[in-house]
């Protein structure tokens, strides 16, 4: 008789195990699932500048940014690069290139802007013969919207 409740532990432990194995592993797909189906959302609300960082920049390049209520996109989805804010101080772009290259920036981020937002840095960044050129997004206004300083861009010369 005494060997009886000892035989009866092992299934009672076995019981546990599988229960406990069983939630982890629903737990697991559970969360997978909800992982896949947040990154399908992500895309399309942020019309896919999180891949784009991701893929098309280099992780060690730094962005710059001037006016968005989003800045935290410009990070990546790793939340791993490094972003800084660099507004304009004056009225003079020479003087604002100086401080993005003093700085080792080539991206600059700009946008969605609020109606009330003015920016002299739009028109600098949206210029066709200026120092950049549009790598991601269409207008500033309504998303964000990712420039690249152009190559040959001289130290406080256009």
């Amino acid at each position: 008789m005494r060997f009886m409740p000892n035989v009866l532990k092992i299934p009672k432990i076995w019981g546990i195990t599988i229960a406990t194995s069983m939630l982890v592993g629903i737990v697991v797909t559970i969360t997978l699932i909800a992982r896949k189906e947040r990154d399908v959302h992500r895309r399309e609300v942020y019309n896919g500048i999180l891949e784009y960082i991701d893929t098309s920049l280099s992780k060690n390049e730094i962005i710059g940014f001037v006016s968005s209520d989003r800045s935290y996109l410009f990070y990546g989805k790793e939340l791993n690069r490094k972003v800084l804010f660099i507004p304009s101080k004056s009225n003079s772009l020479p003087e604002w290139l100086n401080v993005i290259r003093e700085r080792g920036i080539n991206i600059v981020a700009i946008g969605p802007l609020q109606t009330w937002m003015s920016n002299k840095e739009v028109s600098w960044l949206e210029n066709p013969n200026g120092p950049f050129t549009r790598v991601f997004g269409q207008d500033p206004r309504k998303e964000p919207t990712l420039y690249r300083l152009k190559r040959g861009t001289v130290r406080g010369h256009l």
